[in-house]
């Protein structure tokens, strides 16, 4: 029985060991295989066969090392993983503060790893370079606000700066090189303008300046020029047209000097050699007055002095006869003619007292009259100037001729009339007649012109251009209508006299004138025989 019973402890060692052997040997395949959870697994099963083993206990102390180490790497590696996922789905969001975080935890786990830090490294470049825009921007949106208002507010040299700083920061931006552009032609035209003004400016100065010297011609071609820098500009506009009128007035009171003179001439010479010495030397006056720096009418009047020297009874009778008619004006209250009359009766016998104090008293009647006559001269130069401005030219040239008689030396009545006579002029449609030619007494002389257009009908204005050659006043009669019928007319009065005298009709205010087709006028004087320079057909302006 103990051999059994050693036999049996043997053979239970026996079979423990290979156990042991068996466990041990799958252990180190499993060891050798990195397969450190099934190593371990089998070496503690072998150690629980043979606990006092040492190989067994080594073998897992060492396993438990790696598995801890490996599961440390793991956890790296994971780490690593995870913020190297994260950093790159940032960097593709181009979140790239964040990106740059996630890659800073990777090199934290492996810092010997390259590609997190070459992504930290761009994206440092990124950074610097979004900050280099983002300054770029700024600088931009700084500059092209500025530039925006002084644009706004016309600055425009302010604007032109804060664009080129604009362009200094975005050299191609399409925005403020096209503001740049536009600037410049602003600035272009602001300089052209500015020379334009300076040449008006200039040119105005130059004719105003000779304008108040009187120098009309050299200031027409002033104003002249300023309407050619300037030409909707009014005020040169209304120069030239006011120059042009006083030229022309300069020009008719011109000739109605050389006509009076010359007239005056051709009456005293007649009357000279008729004898009629104080008929003779009240002309030679009148011419003197015309013209005084002209000897010949002194000369006359000199030699009608000597030849009455001469004939001392006719001096002093025609002294007397200045003087008789002297009174007789003064006695009826013309104080005008009577001055003139005294004036003839000094210049007769100038050492006759009698006749100048009654020309001193005369002459201050004359000037009260004057005086007392501006309150019904200035009411008929009113209703005159109101003609005027309503365009009634023929009534504003009535009244303009009733102030110049009320006040024959007030010169602003003939101006107007002269004025009145340019605008129709000015405004001329057709020329009915232009050959002088003398119509006689009781002749009716038609003039035949095509048709007007019915818009202008109602502004029409006749200008006739006549002279009475007989020597009493009568009537003339101004006929219109169509082909062989008489549509209408106007009566004018014809005062006696040789000069030639404007007859001004507003035709247009006759019904059957701008309701008919008119195609003729007609001329009848009646009473005296009249010779018609001109008939022209005009508007108002």
């Amino acid at each position: 029985n103990k051999i059994s019973e050693i036999d049996a402890f043997f053979a239970e060692i026996a079979a423990l060991t290979e156990q042991y052997e068996i466990a041990i040997g799958t252990a180190d395949t499993y060891y050798n295989e990195n397969q450190y959870p099934e190593a371990r697994d089998a070496y503690v099963r072998a150690l629980g066969l043979k606990p006092e083993e040492a190989y067994p206990a080594e073998r897992i102390a060492t396993i438990d090392n790696i598995l801890a180490n490996l599961e440390a790497q793991r956890l790296i590696d994971e780490g690593y993983a995870n913020a190297i996922a994260l950093g790159d789905n940032h960097f593709t969001n181009k979140e790239y503060e964040q990106a740059k975080g996630e890659f800073m935890k990777a090199v934290e786990f492996k810092a010997d790893q390259q590609y997190p830090k070459d992504k930290i490294a761009e994206i440092d470049g990124i950074l610097v370079e979004q900050a280099r825009l983002q300054e770029i921007e700024e600088t931009y949106a700084n500059a092209i606000a500025n530039a925006d208002g002084f644009f706004n507010n016309e600055q425009y040299t302010e604007a032109r700066t804060s664009y080129m700083e604009a362009l200094a920061a975005k050299p191609e931006n399409v925005y403020a090189l096209g503001k740049v552009s536009e600037i410049d032609g602003i600035l272009g035209d602001i300089v052209r303008l500015q020379e334009i003004d300076d040449s008006y400016n200039n040119a105005i100065s130059e004719a105003d300046a000779a304008f108040d010297a009187e120098n009309y011609m050299p200031a027409l071609e002033a104003y002249t020029t300023a309407l050619g820098f300037k030409p909707a500009e009014k005020y040169p506009a209304d120069k030239v047209a006011k120059i042009d009128a006083i030229i022309a007035e300069i020009a008719a009171r011109k000739k109605a000097i050389e006509d009076g003179y010359a007239q005056a001439i051709i009456d005293a010479d007649e009357f000279l050699e008729r004898g009629a010495y104080l008929e003779a030397i009240q002309e030679y006056e009148k011419a003197g007055e015309f013209k005084p720096e002209e000897t010949y009418p002194k000369e006359k009047i000199a030699e009608i002095n000597s030849r009455l020297t001469e004939l001392q009874a006719e001096r002093q009778q025609a002294y007397n006869t200045a003087i008789a008619q002297a009174d007789s004006y003064y006695d009826m209250g013309n104080y005008r003619n009577a001055k003139g009359a005294y004036q003839t009766a000094v210049t007769i016998k100038s050492d006759e007292s009698y006749a100048r104090e009654r020309l001193d008293e005369v002459t201050v009647l004359y000037m009260a009259e004057v005086e007392s006559l501006k309150v019904e001269y200035r009411k008929v130069l009113a209703e005159a100037d109101n003609y005027f401005r309503e365009k009634i030219y023929d009534g504003a040239i009535e009244n303009y001729r009733i102030a110049s008689g009320i006040l024959p030396d007030e010169t602003y009545p003939g101006k107007m009339i002269s004025r009145i006579t340019q605008i129709i002029n000015d405004n001329a449609i057709t020329d009915v007649n232009k050959l002088a030619q003398i119509i006689p007494n009781n002749t009716d002389r038609r003039f035949p012109f095509s048709e007007l257009p019915v818009n202008v009908r109602k502004e029409n204005y006749i200008l006739i251009k006549a002279r009475n050659v007989s020597d009493h006043d009568f009537k003339m009669l101004v006929n219109f209508g169509r082909d062989n019928s008489k549509n209408g007319g106007i009566v004018l009065k014809v005062p006696k006299g040789e000069m030639s005298r404007d007859y001004i009709i507003r035709i247009g205010a006759l019904y059957k004138w701008f309701s008919e087709d008119n195609n003729w006028l007609g001329i009848y004087p009646e009473g005296g025989d009249i010779e018609v320079a001109l008939i022209r057909i005009s508007k108002s302006d």
